[in-house]
């Protein structure tokens, strides 16, 4: 004959961590949670390839570059503030100065662009470079002079002080 089976009693368990952990509470507290995206111009485009906060705390911006514009956006309010549209080919490594008046962005053509973006709602190019033969992978301006710039290209070319933004006799690379 078969021996009887007798129920198994239930057992309580250890009450485990919660699931819902500090780090996950805390980015749950950001309500108005903002997501930007980029139009696509085509298939493999709107990939953004720099983006850069400006250091100082009076200025408000950041810029993305993506293909062939840089978007300005505002760390408050988390919002597209200006596009700057004016180039000729993909845009990279734009630089805002730390006072947010002044961006540089390199492009896939070579050229060098600076643009004043402090004030009113239109970008304003300053000056033009068409130094390098390639493509211009990063410009950044010099930490202890506001109007030098560095950049650096796939011609293996980099360029520093001769390019200062008051000085119009050295718009070409030097011999």
């Amino acid at each position: 004959m078969a021996a009887l089976v007798l129920p198994l009693a239930q057992l309580k368990l250890v009450p485990g961590p919660s699931p819902i952990t500090a780090e996950q509470r805390y980015w749950r507290s950001f309500k108005s949670q903002k997501s930007h995206t980029f139009p696509a111009l085509g298939p493999g485009a709107a990939t953004a390839s720099h983006s850069l906060v400006a250091p100082a705390k009076a200025n408000d911006l950041f810029a993305v570059t993506s293909d062939p514009r840089v978007e300005l956006f505002s760390v408050r309010k988390r919002e597209p503030l200006k596009t700057i549209g004016r180039f000729d080919s993909d845009t990279y490594s734009g630089d805002i100065r730390p006072d947010g008046r002044v961006l540089v962005a390199g492009e896939d053509s070579g050229k060098i662009q600076i643009f004043g973006v402090g004030g009113g709602t239109r970008a304003v190019v300053l000056k033009t470079w068409h130094v390098h033969k390639q493509l211009v992978w990063v410009t950044h301006r010099s930490p202890t002079d506001l109007t030098t710039l560095i950049s650096a290209s796939n011609d293996e070319f980099i360029g520093t002080s001769p390019w200062s933004l008051v000085c119009d006799a050295r718009d070409e690379r030097p011999g």
